[in-house]
């Protein structure tokens, strides 16, 4: 990769982390909002970038944030819900995120697994698709049966 291709990626990256809160949270920008949508983003970024204790953190901080019926609020400030709107689409896209993982390693966690579940339930209706078969389909293999319990 050319050297000014890395270095763009680099500054890009340490500007991601230089606005991610000590939760996890990556605002849009200091003293911003947390969208669930954008900050996974952020996530996979810091992933894509080598930066995997960040990104864990952020994954950390959506599984924190995680309401009971598996939602998102639609934005944060400061960690506390802003707008109590829920978006389906934060929903998935948690899976996405979690998907760009190499190997899906986030979902080697009962409480990483426990949350797509949830968050897939959200959307799905329960009788029409499991989230494993969901989850097994994008890996291509099932997953340890101790994973889904």
């Amino acid at each position: 990769m050319p050297d000014d291709i890395q270095k763009l990626i680099q500054s890009q990256t340490d500007f991601i982390i230089s606005q991610q809160l000590p939760s996890g949270a990556i605002p849009r920008y200091r003293g911003g909002i947390t969208d669930p949508w954008d900050h996974v983003e952020c996530a996979m970024a810091l992933d894509s970038s080598g930066r995997f204790g960040e990104a864990s953190l952020a994954y950390k901080w959506m599984h924190e944030t995680q309401n009971p019926d598996g939602s998102w609020y639609s934005s944060y400030h400061d960690d506390k819900p802003q707008d109590l709107t829920r978006d389906t689409n934060f929903g998935t896209y948690i899976a996405t995120g979690m998907w760009s993982l190499d190997s899906l390693m986030a979902v080697t966690s009962k409480r990483m697994y426990k949350m797509i579940s949830m968050s897939s339930g959200h959307i799905l209706f329960p009788e029409m698709l499991s989230v494993s078969t969901v989850i097994d389909s994008m890996i291509g293999r099932k997953l340890p049966k101790s994973l889904i319990s």
